[in-house]
């Protein structure tokens, strides 16, 4: 089964992620063929990107701050009495700076500390490098389409997902009803079919496949008049 990637995209998040790393790297790069310097580098990258998450954070809160500070001296309520304003924030030491690319970095160590010889699964998850394996909730899959007129064809434009493929039906109001149109492996398809003469609707449905099974639920059915 495969698996979501370890390292999380919030910066809050990732300081947290990195500052735990850094926890566990400390004691288990000795024995994975790091050096006291390569440790330290991880510790000073560890600590200067949580200090600046923090910055960033009381930055913000001190813009918000002075934000409502003005917008209530512009707009009142009348005789409501400020006090003064707001003082800057006095920021924490900074720990030492380190050079940019913090987390292509901890990425080429991950994958040193995943290629030694002594490492262990039970490593990587203390660790935090083992992403949480996926779960795909097959019977709620369902995918959403869109359409659009590109040059004299159709666009069913969709995303692909964790599915395989998305099979398509067809409707051309020519009184067939529902028809295969295709199985696209890759998104966006195109309909090659050339538009009526006579203005019609065109309407569409999909189903997500995986490998060679439909799963999940019916798209709600869009349309697209074409023709003149």
């Amino acid at each position: 089964m495969s698996k979501n990637p370890y390292l999380p995209k919030k910066d809050k998040d990732k300081s947290v992620w990195l500052t735990d790393f850094n926890t566990e790297f400390v004691v288990v790069a000795p024995n994975l063929g790091f050096t006291a310097t390569e440790i330290a580098a991880v510790t000073a990258d560890s600590l200067f990107f949580a200090y600046l998450v923090l910055v960033v954070s009381l930055a913000v809160q001190e813009k918000e701050t002075k934000v409502k500070y003005k917008q209530t001296l512009a707009d009142g309520p009348l005789g409501h009495v400020l006090g003064t304003l707001p003082a800057p924030i006095v920021y924490p030491t900074a720990p030492a700076t380190v050079p940019a690319g913090i987390f292509p970095r901890i990425g080429k160590v991950v994958q040193r500390v995943k290629n030694h010889p002594n490492y262990t699964e039970a490593i990587g998850r203390a660790l935090g490098i083992i992403g949480a394996e996926q779960t795909i909730e097959r019977a709620i899959l369902k995918p959403v389409l869109k359409l659009q007129l590109s040059g004299d064809l159709v666009k069913v434009i969709w995303t692909k997902g964790h599915a395989t493929s998305l099979h398509i039906e067809i409707d051309r109001g020519d009184g067939a009803g529902w028809v295969f149109l295709a199985n696209s492996s890759q998104p966006d398809y195109i309909d090659k079919e050339a538009l009526p003469v006579k203005a019609v609707k065109w309407n569409y449905r999909a189903m997500y496949q995986m490998h060679d099974e439909l799963v999940g639920q019916w798209s709600d059915v869009i349309g697209i008049v074409v023709g003149k």
